[in-house]
């Protein structure tokens, strides 16, 4: 009975998401003079968002050439420059 009780106790706590620390957010500053964010990757897509130089923007998703972030207007997909060096792409990353 109490191995029952036991078991029971650990799977409802294990579901319970305020035990789990949240990771701390990503950044990604703009450099480039202006960018345009996208609503998907693809050949076509719809512009969602406008930023400019200075932008501080939080890191949703990474992809190879993509990096997926969100604004204080919404979310959106925008374009890496120079995916090669770290430190020469557009949008420069921080912790």
């Amino acid at each position: 009975m109490y191995v029952a009780a036991a078991l029971l106790c650990s799977v409802a706590l294990s579901g319970c998401s305020h035990l789990h620390s949240k990771p701390p957010d990503k950044y990604v500053y703009v450099t480039a003079k202006q960018a345009f964010l996208v609503d998907r990757v693809a050949a076509v897509s719809n512009r969602t968002g406008e930023v400019k130089n200075g932008d501080k923007l939080v890191v949703v998703e990474r992809a190879r050439r993509w990096v997926q972030v969100r604004t204080p207007d919404g979310k959106g997909f925008a374009k890496k420059r120079r995916p090669i060096r770290k430190l020469r792409l557009s949008l420069k990353t921080s912790a």
